[in-house]
């Protein structure tokens, strides 16, 4: 992992966290440093990655890192699912009928779940080009998307 960061032209060191436990700091070309917290208990390898890659390019207020954290269990439970399906097969048999493994659907939940989450995160959907600012939108939201009204009347 701290080889992938250096490779990016990121600084990367592990520092003790105010709970005493290890958290990861991450120093920019610019020399702003800033520290990662600890992913949340039972994170697997692919949430923790999801977990370091957006705190340590984003400065979250705690509702942005609460859908973060919606957004690892997610990731993980996905993994957890892709597994299930390759162990066990897309096609399930019984009671005289083949059908789709339950574990598949759930597996496109959880990935609808996942893109969902991103969306309302606006996390970039892909790789920039050098000198192409962010995307067309803002980080942050700018609020309610416009009025509802019961029978057309305002």
């Amino acid at each position: 992992m701290a080889l992938f960061l250096r490779a990016l032209g990121i600084r990367f060191w592990p520092v003790l966290a105010e709970r005493g436990g290890p958290a990861d700091r991450v120093c920019r070309w610019d020399d702003r440093c800033m520290s990662i917290p600890r992913p949340p208990k039972g994170a697997g390898p692919s949430g923790r990655r999801v977990w370091r890659a957006v705190l340590g390019e984003f400065e979250l207020e705690e509702h942005e890192r609460a859908l973060v954290t919606a957004l690892v269990r997610q990731v993980d439970r996905l993994d957890e699912l892709e597994a299930l399906i390759t162990a066990e097969g897309l096609m399930v048999s019984g009671h005289g009928t083949v059908k789709m493994h339950p574990a598949v659907i759930e597996a496109r939940q959880s990935a609808i779940a996942v893109a969902r989450i991103s969306a309302a995160l606006r996390l970039p959907a892909g790789e920039q080009e050098d000198g192409q600012d962010a995307p067309g939108w803002p980080q942050r939201r700018g609020g309610a998307r416009g009025v509802y009204s019961i029978g057309g009347a305002a």
